[in-house]
């Protein structure tokens, strides 16, 4: 909500760095979303594009597939067709090939956090059109945070990520990350991308683990989001890298 401040101003430069993303993490390891039919109806259900429109301002906000920033070597556009789907009559054949009763969805959101918060308040009517049952259970950081390790006491939970220097390290890939994505295909091509050297054959591997993603569909990702940085026009720039490293006072030139 400040960048309109600085943004035309001739002494500041602003940068814009889309290095997150918001989540829906479904609860694998028990109740109703460990069955793929529900998660695909879930994801099939809401349209995408009114989420990240929602999110905010289109300098902050952008709609694609990949776990990576548009603007990173390991972008990839795998997935889009899942990610941008749009079906609510699709959704509601799953729910009832499932046999969904209604049963409550439980849905963890930290109203602190727009990233988070409005895209379950955008999603919530379009998941209720095909038969969900949603229940929001708004909370404070620190209780999500551990709310979500107890998978009891939900089934689907908010979650914002960071970009990470190596794809490979990203939080929601271990298999111990709240939600609990196990599988013997995930495990075999991260295993394989930390062996491997050769940048091609790992950003095929990457490719492959974005296809099992939405095929398997742990979670459904909404927006990437960006975060501002401001500087002095006087300033030669700073070294900035994604992981949250920036190098005050050091510039390449």
């Amino acid at each position: 909500d400040m960048y309109l401040l600085y943004a035309n101003r001739s002494d500041i430069r602003t940068r814009i760095g889309m290095g997150s993303y918001a989540n829906a993490q479904f609860n694998l390891r028990q109740g109703p979303m460990t069955d793929q039919r529900l998660r695909l109806a879930f994801k099939y259900a809401i349209d995408v594009r009114q989420v990240v429109a929602a999110a905010g301002p289109p300098e902050f906000t952008d709609a694609n597939s990949s776990l990576a920033p548009r603007d990173d070597p390991w972008y990839t556009p795998v997935g889009e067709e899942v990610y941008l789907g749009y079906d609510p009559d699709y959704a509601r054949s799953l729910l009832a090939e499932a046999g969904y009763d209604g049963q409550p969805i439980r849905w963890l959101v930290d109203p602190s956090v727009a990233s988070y918060y409005t895209a379950a308040q955008v999603a919530l009517p379009m998941l209720e059109a095909v038969g969900f049952n949603i229940q929001l259970l708004p909370m404070d950081a620190a209780t999500l945070r551990t709310t979500r390790n107890d998978d009891t006491a939900y089934e689907v939970y908010a979650q914002g990520l960071g970009w990470r220097a190596d794809p490979a390290a990203l939080t929601n890939l271990s298999d111990s990350n709240p939600g609990w994505w196990v599988t013997e295909e995930k495990t075999r091509i991260l295993e394989a991308m930390r062996l491997e050297q050769d940048f091609d054959k790992r950003y095929a591997l990457w490719e492959e683990l974005h296809a099992h993603l939405y095929d398997y569909l742990p979670a459904v990702k909404f927006e990437t989001f960006g975060s501002l940085s401001l500087e002095s026009a006087s300033y030669s720039g700073a070294f900035q890298a994604w992981a949250y490293v920036y190098f005050i006072n050091t510039w390449l030139n």
